[in-house]
């Protein structure tokens, strides 16, 4: 089972940019072993889904949206269920399984050393949802790391007073415009944010091409709307999901595993652009770049 855990539908899950990449992680590696896959939300209107029983599930993949308490029904279901987390562990019942996840503070700094590599001098950050939490580091460590190095660097983002406006890239795009003078770089939170962006800026005769533009999670459903496609910085989604399965089914088959409940970190990796020279090398050590 693909547990979720957190106060969003199911049809707000499906729509969150990163699942479709988890997803097919999951069935991918699920397939391999011919396993049935059930896919579960709870909530507090509805605490306990009745699939969460040892009679219809052997292992549980935990997708956290949320840091909300969970009901004690759930925690007690869960106790006696093998657990995996995806992404990031749920804080009430954080000591039931290992995480498998990505490292979020290097993506900052890889995408400054990026800028850096490319002699930009003054670049933006892109945010389109500022109470996110992995944006929220994203945009802090790449601005302290564009300091660092001697980069001048602005943000660009949804006032704190408005909560997901629907015009959020308009709005993105109006406060670019507006800047006095414009960067030769600009690093985005997400790819769909990325794009919403760059639609939006057309309307101002603005041409993608005009920019270095830098992307994230690495979404391929997004990054193929522009041609040529993106740089963007793979953090391994849907990777994830594959890793997560095999733990799961360690944990299922061998209990008494004691490596079983070390976390699961995976480096990010920048996927440079189709058109970008083969010659870019991070500055920083053990990061690992993929060329298109």
């Amino acid at each position: 089972m693909l547990l979720a855990i957190g106060e969003l539908s199911p049809i707000d899950i499906l729509k969150l940019p990163i699942f479709s990449d988890l997803l097919a992680g999951i069935l991918e590696e699920l397939e391999k072993y011919k396993m049935t896959f059930i896919f579960e939300y709870s909530s507090t209107k509805r605490p306990v889904p009745e699939m969460l029983d040892k009679r219809f599930c052997d292992g549980v993949l935990i997708l956290s949206l949320g840091e909300n308490k969970i009901h004690s029904n759930l925690k007690s279901k869960l106790k006696g269920i093998p657990c995996v987390f995806c992404l990031k562990k749920h804080p009430d019942i954080a000591n039931q399984g290992k995480v498998i996840t990505y490292n979020n503070r290097i993506v900052g700094e890889l995408a400054a050393n990026y800028m850096k590599s490319k002699n930009h001098k003054y670049v933006v950050f892109f945010n389109s949802e500022p109470q996110h939490s992995a944006y929220m580091e994203r945009e802090k460590v790449f601005i302290n790391s564009c300091t660092k190095l001697n980069i001048n660097a602005d943000i660009i983002s949804i006032p704190s007073k408005l909560r997901h406006p629907e015009n959020k890239y308009e709005l993105l795009a109006e406060q670019f415009i507006q800047l006095k003078t414009k960067p030769t770089g600009a690093f985005f939170c997400a790819d769909h944010c990325m794009i919403g962006v760059i639609l939006a800026l057309s309307k101002y005769n603005f041409s993608d091409s005009s920019i270095d533009i830098l992307g994230c999670n690495y979404e391929t459903r997004y990054l193929s709307l522009l041609n040529p496609t993106p740089s963007s910085i793979n953090i391994q989604i849907n990777k994830i999901g594959k890793i997560a399965v095999r733990e799961l089914l360690e944990r299922i088959n061998d209990r008494k595993n004691k490596e079983r409940n070390k976390d699961i970190i995976l480096s990010p990796e920048i996927i440079l652009s189709n058109t970008t020279c083969k010659t870019y090398n991070s500055a920083i050590k053990g990061y690992k770049i993929n060329l298109k």
